[in-house]
C-alpha cells in the first residue's frame, strides 16, 4: 500500500508547535513538514498572495506523496483562507488551528489575543465579549530571525508599542488579564516570555483543539498501548532549518516542562 501523510503547512517554524500536538494525539501516521520560510511572515501579506503561495506549497507536497489530510499549522491561513483552500484541496480533509476565543468568552473573565495583523482584523469585533486584540506585525519574523535563540527574542517592546496604539494603559498590563490566547503558532516558543510579560492565569492556543479534531475525523487516536512510532519528513527549500529547529529547540523545550 502507497503511503499516506498528514502534511503540515506553515510559514515557517510556528506549525511545528501543531506538528507537536499532532505527534502526541495521533499514532502510527506519517507526516510532511512544509515550512515556507522563505515567504515569512504569512500575517501581513494579502490574501490573494497568501492563496497563491499555498497552492504551490499544496501541490508540491502533492508531488510528494499521497496526502490523507492537510493541516494548516498557521493561524493566519486558517483565519483567511480555510474555506478557499478546502475547496481547492476537495476531497483531501483540510484542517485550520485558530485561537480559542470561544473558552476566553465562555470564562467571562478579562482576555487578551495577540495575534499577526490579518488574524487580529478578524478578531477586533470580540472586544465587545472582554476579549482585548492587538495585532503584532513584527514579533513572528522576529521568532522565525531567532530561532535558535528564542531567549534573545525582545518581545516586550513591540508588544507595548502595539498595546499603546490600541489604548491600553501600560500600568494596568501586568495581571490585568486572565487570559492571553495566542493567535500565531510562532507564539508558542515565546509562551514563558509572554507569561512574564502579563502575568496572566493561564496562555490559551488553538494547537490542542486542533489535534484532537484530526484525530477524531482519522479516527487515529494515540492509545497508551500502542506502540506504533509516527515519522516525519520536513520538506521544501528550507527543510534542514524546520528539522534542526524541532530536533534541537522544540524536543528540548518538551523535554523541560
Amino acid at each position: 500500500m502507497k503511503k499516506q501523510y498528514i502534511a503540515v503547512i506553515d510559514s515557517g517554524i510556528g506549525g511545528i508547535s501543531a506538528f507537536t500536538e499532532l505527534d502526541k494525539t495521533l499514532f502510527g501516521e506519517n507526516f510532511l513538514y512544509l515550512g515556507d520560510n522563505d515567504n515569512a511572515p504569512y500575517g501581513t501579506r494579502t490574501k490573494d498572495d497568501l492563496l497563491r503561495i499555498t497552492v504551490n506549497n499544496i501541490e508540491y507536497l502533492k508531488a510528494r506523496g499521497k496526502l490523507k489530510a492537510i493541516v494548516l499549522g498557521c493561524n493566519t491561513l486558517s483565519v483567511g483562507l480555510l474555506d478557499k483552500i478546502r475547496y481547492y484541496c476537495e476531497p483531501i480533509p483540510v484542517f485550520g488551528v485558530f485561537p480559542p476565543i470561544e473558552t476566553a468568552v465562555l470564562s467571562g473573565k478579562k482576555s487578551l489575543l495577540l495575534a499577526t495583523p490579518l488574524t487580529a482584523e478578524k478578531f477586533v469585533c470580540e472586544k465587545k465579549h472582554g476579549v482585548s486584540v492587538i495585532g503584532l506585525p513584527r514579533l513572528a519574523k522576529t521568532i522565525e530571525e531567532r530561532a535558535f535563540d528564542l531567549e534573545s527574542v525582545a518581545a516586550d517592546g513591540e508588544i507595548d508599542e502595539a498595546m499603546s496604539l490600541s489604548g491600553i494603559e501600560k500600568d494596568n498590563r501586568a495581571g490585568a488579564f486572565d487570559d492571553v490566547i495566542l493567535g500565531c503558532t510562532h507564539y508558542s516558543f515565546i509562551k514563558n516570555k509572554i507569561s512574564d510579560h502579563f502575568k496572566p492565569k493561564r496562555i490559551l492556543n488553538g494547537v490542542e483543539y486542533t489535534a484532537k479534531i484530526v484525530a477524531a475525523v482519522l479516527k487515529s487516536e494515540k492509545s497508551s498501548v500502542n506502540n506504533c512510532k509516527n515519522s516525519v519528513l520536513f520538506v521544501g527549500k528550507n527543510s534542514e532549518l524546520n528539522r534542526l529547529f524541532y530536533e534541537k529547540v522544540v524536543k528540548r523545550q518538551e523535554k523541560f516542562k
